[in-house]
């Protein structure tokens, strides 16, 4: 993941400016084969893109948090809820599912997950406990989503209801983060636990001050600091989903573009607080 933002980065301008220039890019770092752990639902025809754009976006969840937590100056912060409208904003007019699409806004527009309280929309004084509410709403609700589906399948006889548990079919599952888990029934989450693990999985350590530096340097100041503890992180990711997915990349850039012109305009109109009830 880390070598094609990184590439993306350097060449922003000549990416703008021509079209081959992306290609080109994207020709160079091809991507590896697919992985049956990676989605059910990826392994139907066309339904790959999908899970690809959830990765993208968990990757800039993660990311959200990494970034306010490293940079010092508190105006260069990202909102989490200007980023989320983007996210929705994304949905709306480029994914073309359609049922997907409009199951995705009503949930959004409904603060489904507690949104609109869980998300601050002010960046500067916020806490890393604040920030990483981000993270884990976009989980929720991606848990939400294959529950959703699951119920569905159920519902047209394509699925029987003793072939998964809602525990089997929320991630990460037991067998990869038992710290993730509050009760042995399977129904309560660690929140702290949980975020640990989607770092681990949508995050390599190793590159978090180059990118970030990268991301910075049109003038963000940013400092190496200590992060979460990962000691009490489980061992065992081998269910870890993949973190390539070409076609997402390709709106990449432009979502990082979006996110500064975004977080100065947010500062101006307030919470983004869009429910409508009859659509939910």
């Amino acid at each position: 993941m880390q070598p094609v933002v990184r590439d993306l980065l350097k060449n922003f301008d000549a990416i703008v400016m021509e079209p081959m220039a992306l290609n080109k890019i994207m020709g160079n770092h091809p991507p590896p084969g697919p992985i049956s752990k990676w989605s059910r639902a990826s392994s139907q025809h066309g339904t790959g893109y999908t899970a690809g754009l959830w990765i993208l976006f968990h990757i800039m969840s993660v990311g959200l948090v990494k970034w306010n937590h490293l940079a010092t100056d508190d105006g260069q912060m990202i909102i989490p809820a200007a980023m989320a409208d983007i996210q929705r904003n994304y949905v709306e007019h480029f994914f073309q599912c359609e049922e997907c699409r409009l199951n995705f806004l009503s949930d959004f527009d409904a603060c489904m997950f507690d949104r609109c309280n869980r998300l601050i929309t002010l960046a500067n004084g916020g806490t890393l406990e604040q920030f990483i509410q981000y993270p884990l709403w976009l989980y929720e609700t991606h848990n939400g989503v294959n529950v959703r589906l699951r119920n569905e399948r159920i519902e047209q006889g394509i699925e029987s209801e003793s072939f998964t548990t809602q525990a089997e079919i929320s991630w990460p599952p037991a067998s990869s983060c038992p710290l993730c888990w509050l009760s042995r029934e399977k129904d309560r989450w660690d929140e702290l636990e949980v975020y640990k693990f989607l770092e681990q999985s949508y995050w390599l350590e190793d590159d978090d001050v180059e990118v970030l530096r990268m991301l910075s340097e049109s003038g963000v100041a940013i400092e190496e600091k200590k992060m979460l503890d990962h000691s009490m992180v489980a061992e065992n990711y081998s269910d870890k989903l993949d973190l390539y997915s070409t076609v997402p990349w390709c709106c990449f850039v432009l979502i990082l573009a979006l996110v500064r012109y975004r977080k100065k305009k947010y500062n101006l109109r307030g919470i983004h607080k869009k429910i409508e009830s009859d659509n939910f």
